[in-house]
């Protein structure tokens, strides 16, 4: 049997067990027949479940008014935009400082090193000294070396993360209203992950910390702060997150 695009996508809300879908068909007297999907727990719980069946087309309706609640309205976006074009300036100006920094400790080791050869060379230091004095310099230098290769790759981790989190939830304006099921299935995954359940034929979750501000700030909004307050947990939440 063909899988069914909404499989996979939710949990049972009341027993926890995954979510099928079975067709019925149904033929009128006219001779015309319909075919209606259903979605369903799998009740393969020990513990028993209620839980009935709901149509793909009120499932459908209802994700519509789920996506809803998190699109990025276009003015937030372009403020957003805005702010990570910024802190992609900013962050590019601290990052090379403190790079470079790092590098005129590395040159300074380098000299050691140099001085310390000739010291050895001149036999003024033992050997077991020399190399003792050799490994530590070379140990430090190699610290130095991956803390500045962490800088520079570190430095911006977060940027293509949000710039992509910016620009899904704005369009999530179109995708509530897109006929495409899968759309709405890659979306409402996108947003809650695998937190989503179906309960009583209605849909809920956890959504995802940025998604959840997001919800949270559209509906408490007041003033700047609010835009500023959630720009910052986004850009904090992919700065530890990378991109996952």
């Amino acid at each position: 049997k063909e899988p069914k695009v909404f499989c996979g996508l939710m949990s049972c809300g009341e027993c926890g067990m995954s979510i099928t879908a079975e067709v019925r068909t149904k033929h009128q007297k006219n001779g015309n027949t319909h075919h209606y999907t259903y979605y369903r727990c799998t009740k393969k719980s020990s513990a028993r479940c209620s839980q009935s069946y709901v149509r793909e087309e009120q499932l459908s309706a209802d994700f519509s008014e789920l996506i809803s609640l998190f699109v990025l309205p276009p003015e937030w976006a372009e403020d957003f935009k805005r702010r990570t074009q910024n802190d992609e300036r900013d962050a590019g100006r601290t990052t090379a400082n403190a790079v470079n920094d790092l590098r005129e400790q590395m040159h300074e080791i380098e000299r050691k090193l140099e001085r310390l050869t000739d010291v050895y060379i001149a036999q003024d230091i033992e050997r077991d000294a020399y190399l003792a004095k050799r490994r530590a310099l070379m140990s430090d230098k190699r610290t130095l070396e991956e803390h500045a290769a962490r800088l520079e790759q570190d430095g911006h981790v977060w940027l293509e993360p949000m710039r992509s989190w910016i620009h899904e939830a704005e369009n999530l304006a179109q995708m509530q209203n897109d006929p495409s099921l899968p759309a709405k299935k890659s979306a409402l995954q996108k947003i809650f992950g695998s937190n989503l359940y179906l309960k009583n034929e209605k849909v809920f979750g956890t959504a995802q910390p940025q998604y959840a501000a997001l919800a949270a700030s559209r509906e408490n909004f007041s003033d700047s702060n609010s835009l500023l307050g959630l720009y910052a947990l986004a850009r904090s939440y992919f700065s530890r997150n990378g991109g996952v």
